[in-house]
């Protein structure tokens, strides 16, 4: 970190280039950056401004612009910048994902669609990126296109558990709908049987649909996961001892439980 003096210092002496070469993109750019070390964002913004009109073809200065506006959520005037970016800038990946980004972040379901699609065109179907556009599908309503995302997911990373379990919680998240997303856990747990965040929506799951023989298998592997840490056991444990006081052989299945604690 930049100590204040140095700070002062430095902002000082680039405000004084600034008036000796005010067409300087350069100087406007480090003031810029001055500006926002002291959180000065709108005299930030406004150099950023003057050294994308002095140099606008400077990618570095337009997406530094963009990109406070992303943080501010002005995404509309984002959007702008990333679009002009695209065609500036054919060979950057980064435009077309933030793109997308902000229009999900206004609601523009189908333009980040669009967007996402761009991008998969010219990085091929990525799982981190194809599931927001997924999510974008999703909450655009459109449940086959969902389906047919996930289907293509799957196809191309067959053995990856964590994109059955995100598809799994999207059913279950968006769409409550408890069928889909029980397969999606439990092939996530086929791949992953330690995967600790399907075995506790699978454990959710199966004591909605009454599947108490399922709760109690899952409740074992649960508290003999390996990737839930040890505090939350001892929470989880408070719950079952709760959960399974009124049984008859209530001894007996948290024994079971216990055991797979040690």
């Amino acid at each position: 970190y930049m100590h204040a003096d140095s700070l002062t210092m430095a902002q000082n002496r680039f405000e004084t280039c600034a008036k000796m070469q005010p067409k300087s993109a350069a100087v406007a750019f480090q003031l810029s950056s001055l500006y926002a070390l002291q959180q000065d964002t709108v005299r930030s913004i406004d150099q950023l401004k003057k050294a994308t009109k002095l140099n606008p073809n400077n990618y570095y200065y337009q997406t530094s612009l963009a990109e406070i506006y992303t943080d501010q959520s002005n995404y509309k005037e984002a959007v702008k910048i990333y679009k002009k970016l695209t065609s500036l800038f054919p060979d950057k990946d980064y435009p077309f994902y933030m793109l997308s980004r902000c229009y999900y972040m206004m609601g523009d379901y189908k333009k980040s669609i669009q967007a996402y699609t761009q991008l998969e065109k010219r990085i091929g179907v990525n799982p981190e990126i194809s599931i927001e556009k997924i999510l974008a599908i999703a909450l655009s309503g459109d449940m086959e296109g969902v389906e047919e995302a996930f289907q293509v997911l799957h196809q191309k990373f067959p053995m990856n558990d964590e994109l059955y379990f995100k598809e799994g919680a999207l059913y279950y998240n968006l769409f409550d709908n408890v069928e889909k997303s029980i397969v999606c856990f439990e092939k996530t747990l086929s791949i992953n049987p330690d995967h600790a965040d399907a075995l506790r929506y699978a454990c959710d799951l199966y004591d909605r649909m009454g599947e108490k023989a399922k709760v109690d298998e899952t409740m074992v592997r649960i508290f003999g996961s390996k990737s839930i840490p040890w505090n939350e056991k001892k929470e989880l444990l408070k719950i079952a001892l709760n959960y399974y006081k009124p049984r008859p052989n209530y001894t007996d299945i948290m024994f079971k439980k216990l055991k797979k604690m040690v």
